[in-house]
């Protein structure tokens, strides 16, 4: 059966999903993950626990794995209208770069797929004009953009419930895709993160994010971080709130083959003691 972790912070759901996972000996399928997309500040506990952790172990650091999602260094709302325009333009500077120096998998992010989609490789048959209009000269389409325009047009008309999910044939099918039909087709390979749903309901903007397989170690945790910059980041260019994250992993991995369950309870036991909380032996769901 599904598993449901609810915490009034991000942190504090992190750490419940991983006590969870250990105390149950190992890997869960259909973990649902939810908490405000309240902000969260580098530094601020367990940070600094977790990433250190992870650079001990030769893994990529927790600022690396949240830019995948959201980079909000290249994001400056004191600009106003241009804001996410300018964000759109300096990351897709950056990626140029990334592809110019064949970095593998920096090639692409999660983030690339929201604001460039490669709409060509699955065909475009079936676009309205309109539709066709949207899409860059290479074929590629931003649909982070599209949605946050739908949002805010919405909210103009007074319609204050809608919601945005379970697309599953086209990137007009009213969610925002990652997964790219006939270029994905490695078992394990990017993405995980399947997709994300959007649900404005009393001007909140609510994000749910699909992942058919999350490991919660190297990655659990800034994709936390990340996952609640882009809710943040959606509501406030669409003059929404923030809302909730809903996170579901169809395959949630505490990482037993790479991570001894020794560590990984010292792991969470230090991040108990920056947040000021107490470890708990079983966690409620």
């Amino acid at each position: 059966m599904a598993d449901l972790i609810q915490r009034e912070s991000l942190a504090d759901a992190w750490v419940a999903a991983m006590e969870f996972l250990l105390d149950r000996g190992g890997k869960s399928f259909h973990l649902d993950v939810a908490f405000p997309a309240a902000r969260y500040e580098p530094g601020s506990p367990p940070w600094e626990v977790i990433n250190e952790f992870l650079i001990s172990h030769d893994k990529q650091e927790l600022k690396t794995v949240v830019n995948t999602i959201f980079p909000e260094d290249l994001y400056s709302p004191d600009l106003g209208e241009e804001a996410a325009a300018r964000l759109y333009e300096n990351y897709a500077m950056s990626m140029r770069v990334h592809q110019r120096t064949g970095r593998g998998n920096d090639q692409e992010t999660y983030f690339n797929r929201l604001i460039s989609y490669p709409v060509t490789v699955g065909g475009t048959d079936g676009l309205s004009k309109q539709q066709r209009e949207l899409l860059s000269d290479d074929g590629r389409f931003n649909q982070l953009d599209f949605y946050i325009d739908r949002l805010r047009r919405q909210r103009e008309r007074g319609h204050r419930r809608s919601s945005y999910e379970l697309g599953t044939t086209h990137f007009l099918d009213v969610d925002l895709r990652i997964q790219a039909p006939f270029r994905d087709k490695g078992i394990g390979s990017f993405p995980c993160l399947s997709h994300i749903s959007l649900t404005l309901v009393d001007d909140h903007v609510n994000l749910n994010a699909t992942y058919r397989n999350q490991f919660l170690v190297e990655r659990g945790f800034g994709n936390y971080v990340g996952l609640a910059r882009l809710t943040e980041f959606i509501a406030r260019e669409s003059g929404a709130n923030a809302g909730e994250v809903q996170i579901v992993a169809t395959g949630a991995d505490p990482e037993l083959d790479n991570f001894k369950v020794s560590e990984l309870r010292r792991l969470i036991a230090k991040c108990h003691e920056s947040m000021g909380t107490k470890p708990k032996a079983v966690v409620n769901v």
